[in-house]
């Protein structure tokens, strides 16, 4: 019974199936880029012992070196760009998720954040992290208002994320641009002490830009002259390497792993309970256990107290154990597939256009379901 709620609410207009699938992609793909984050790092910390085909030359080794960095914030800066995007399309309505997120355009950082700190930002928050209405719970009055501080305090801790990001995206903006647009980078470039000599240990990667009457970075320094005539570029945006910052790039992006994971898996759990009866958290299969989790900063007394009450609740919920991505694409193998495997073997890569107009052209379908018909009906502690 439960499980046949739980797919009639996902498929609806509440909800969708789309706004499922995308939520996966999603999901899945935010972890793959925090590891490649931490693997490129690995490497670049790594990179002397490297030879094979890489530079042998030391300045140029040194160039390879700072401009991975580079790349490293680039992925960074894509991280909290999605991070943002998704919040903002899942505070209004959650079937246009997968609309949303195809395309958000340029500023999705500071228009979000403008939007919560101008308006009722925690309740915003609470839709994007599908944080549960206490009114809604089968519980006490007392119960009902800690419950509610606890949502409160998770808006709070991760509106205080949000901000960080939104202080290192806007410091690394001119780099991230540069390395989308015109590579105007240089890297390994060193400072000179009084005597004029290179200090060696201290690296720098300058990105060049020309703002004009755009809006000024934040947090810039400035300084009067004019270079080259006006012509090229009066804004530069410099990062010094050091391990120490690659080690922060991880830190940053695990957080946002941790957060986009918990966003994801609450959203699916509140359309598994139809958006009643449910608690935000993590299902672990090999523990065949659903934790409830409020992420704030309270003390271990207070989760302790309320544990009868998550335990009562959760013991109404419907949890499915096989959560996937729903969505397969089957093309014609007559006409489809010999096409596409040519245009791969031409041009290395195939873009395909499905519409419902292009009439006379070999048909594409899409599936998307909920749950394996195998699947356990529920996981529960």
């Amino acid at each position: 019974m439960k499980k046949a709620k739980a797919t009639e609410f996902v498929a609806s207009k509440e909800f969708g199936l789309a706004t499922w699938s995308s939520l996966f992609i999603i999901r899945r793909s935010v972890y793959t880029m925090v590891n490649a984050i931490k693997a490129e790092s690995a490497f670049v910390k790594q990179l002397e012992a490297f030879q094979s085909d890489l530079p042998k030359e030391p300045l140029e080794k040194e160039e390879l070196r700072d401009f991975m960095q580079l790349d490293v914030i680039g992925k960074l800066m894509m991280l909290i760009e999605t991070v943002y995007a998704l919040s903002d399309a899942l505070s209004t309505s959650k079937c246009d998720v997968p609309g949303k997120m195809a395309f958000y355009g340029p500023g999705i950082v500071l228009r979000f954040l403008q939007r919560v700190e101008r308006n009722d930002g925690k309740a915003i928050l609470a839709r994007v992290l599908a944080l549960p209405n206490s009114t809604d719970l089968p519980i006490e009055d007392n119960e009902r208002i800690a419950l509610a501080h606890l949502s409160v305090k998770t808006c709070e801790t991760f509106l205080e994320s949000l901000r960080d990001w939104a202080h290192f995206y806007a410091n690394h903006s001119t780099i991230y641009n540069k390395l989308k647009h015109g590579l105007s980078l240089s890297t390994a470039l060193h400072v000179k002490d009084e005597n004029g000599v290179e200090v060696k240990d201290f690296s720098l990667s300058f990105a060049y830009d020309r703002v004009g009457k755009r809006s000024i970075p934040p947090n810039s320094l400035f300084v009067s002259g004019q270079l080259f005539e006006g012509k090229w570029f009066d804004t530069v945006n410099i990062v010094p390497f050091s391990e120490n910052n690659l080690t922060l790039y991880i830190k940053i992006a695990s957080e946002i792993d941790e957060w986009t994971g918990y966003i994801i898996d609450n959203q699916m759990t509140w359309a598994e309970n139809c958006g009643k009866v449910y608690l935000p958290g993590r299902l672990s299969l090999q523990e065949k256990s659903y934790r409830v989790s409020y992420r704030c900063k309270e003390s271990g007394d207070v989760l302790v107290d309320l544990r009868s009450v998550f335990q009562k609740i959760v013991k109404q919920m419907y949890i499915n154990s096989n959560r996937s991505n729903l969505m397969t694409f089957m093309f014609s193998t007559d006409k489809s597939v010999p096409k596409l495997l040519s245009v791969l073997n031409t041009w290395h890569s195939a873009t395909i256009s499905i519409s419902p107009q292009h009439k006379t052209a070999p048909p594409v379908v899409s599936e998307l379901r909920q749950f394996d018909v195998k699947s356990p009906e529920s996981v529960l502690p």
